[in-house]
């Protein structure tokens, strides 16, 4: 997994590269307290998933946590977790 930025003041993408085939479609959430924050995509290509998040105003400022489970053909159940720094006040 790749995250466009490690800290940014509004929205980021999220790449999930497959370096094996995958049976069922990418399982990603993007949390930042209790908030959910909102996810378009993915857009596939060579086997990468991305995703852009849709950060609203209602998102405070602090750590996003992002959670990836995917299922390989064998069913094999990866997960991946990652951070970032959301901060409204950079510039």
């Amino acid at each position: 997994m790749e995250l466009s930025e490690k800290e940014t003041n509004g929205d980021i993408e999220i790449r999930v590269i497959a370096s094996v085939a995958l049976r069922y479609e990418t399982q990603i959430r993007v949390r930042r307290d209790d908030t959910y924050i909102m996810l378009s995509g993915p857009e596939i290509e060579d086997n990468v998933y991305t995703y852009q998040t849709e950060i609203n105003n209602s998102i405070t400022n602090g750590t996003a946590f992002v959670y990836v489970t995917v299922y390989t053909v064998e069913s094999e159940r990866l997960t991946l977790s990652d951070d970032y720094i959301i901060d409204r006040d950079e510039q």
